[in-house]
This record gives structure tokens, sequence and C-alpha cells, in this order.
């Protein structure tokens, strides 16, 4: 029976961490969630999409980088999407220090570097289908839990640009575009009925 590897043990005992670092969405039940639960549904999106996509897929890659693709936030943390993409530099300096979080964490498994920083390079990059996949539910994922999430969890600045978030998230997939277009859909029902609700009362 061969030992206990206890890199593998202490790495997991460090990821355990992303079960307890929050994003900035909310859960229905009035929440944040969590980095290893946006994961988990991101997965699961994967798997329940994979038989509609209208190219296959590398199913077992895919969630390789899905599992992996916010390793970094064990070390640095979530960061709004807003706050980072601020300007070009801001993005840049958080791609460095999550490119540095990633790679500590490769030191600590036995050819890590080629277990999580190229995973994790692949999916910043979105140099595979897979990635473009992966990136695209990514974000998807996040408008997801937001109409999940009560009204009053959105910034007005997410409100605002959300037109413009759904615009500039693209995929060249039917089954993927039609997916996109009824989260959409939801979003705007839900900050009109808000309006609405507002238009009623200053009335």
């Amino acid at each position: 029976m061969p030992g206990i590897n206890t890199t593998t043990l202490n790495f997991l005992h460090v990821i355990e961490q992303l079960k307890h670092e929050l994003r900035h969405s909310w859960t229905s039940k009035g929440r944040q969630e969590s980095v290893a639960e946006h994961s988990w549904r991101l997965c699961a999106m994967l798997i329940i999409c994979a038989p509609h996509l209208e190219k296959k897929i590398d199913l077992l890659k895919a969630l390789k980088l899905a599992v992996f693709h916010d390793i970094g936030e064990v070390k640095v943390g979530d960061e709004h999407y807003l706050n980072v993409t601020t300007t070009e530099k801001v993005r840049r300096e958080r791609s460095y220090l999550e490119a540095q979080a990633v790679y500590e964490l490769s030191a600590l498994l036995e050819d890590g570097e080629v277990l999580l920083f190229e995973l994790w390079k692949e999916f910043e990059t979105k140099n595979s289908y897979e990635a473009k996949i992966v990136y695209f539910l990514d974000k998807l994922e996040v408008c997801i839990q937001h109409n999940e999430a009560d009204i009053s969890t959105w910034t007005d600045r997410e409100i605002d640009t959300i037109k413009n978030y759904y615009d500039d998230l693209a995929i060249k997939d039917p089954f993927l575009s039609a997916l996109k277009y009824a989260v959409q859909e939801e979003s705007f029902a839900k900050i009109e009925k808000v309006k609405k609700r507002s238009d009623t009362a200053n009335i």
C-alpha cells in the first residue's frame, strides 16, 4: 500500500480557502456566494450543455479548466470585473497577481506547473475551443447568479452596464447563444420590474 502523499494533502488543505473566499455575487437566500460554489455550477453548466454544442468538446479538459480557472483567488481573493476592467493597466496588474498566485500554488504539487499554471494560462488566453466555451459559461454563470439574487444586491453600475456586458459576451454556438438570450431576458425583465415599481411609487 503506497504511503500518504503529503504534498497532495497539503494542496487540498490550501485550496479549501476557496470555500470561504466570497465573491461579489449573492445567492437567492441572501448571502454572498463563495468562489468554490461558482466553480461548481460552472462545471455543472459544462456537463449539461456539452451534448448540445454544435462542435464536440473535450469535456474532461473543459472541466479541468473550470475547476482551476479561479484557483489563484486562494491567494489574491475575488475582484469585481468592473473594478478589474477599469483600465488596461489595472487589468494587467490583476492578471500578473493571479499568475504569481497560480505559480506558487503549482509549486505545492509534483508536476504542478503543467496541472495548474498551464490550465490557468489556457483559460486566460482562450487559445483553445474548450477555453472559449468555459470562458463564455463562466461569464454567463455570473449573470444567472445575479438574476437569482435580490435586485438590491446589484450596484447602480451593474444595472447601467448590464446591456454592454451581454453585448460583449458572444459565442459562435447556437445552443449557447440561445441560452445567453434566455438569461439576458431574465436580467432585463428583473430590472424593468423594479423600474415600474419605482415609477408607481413616485406617482
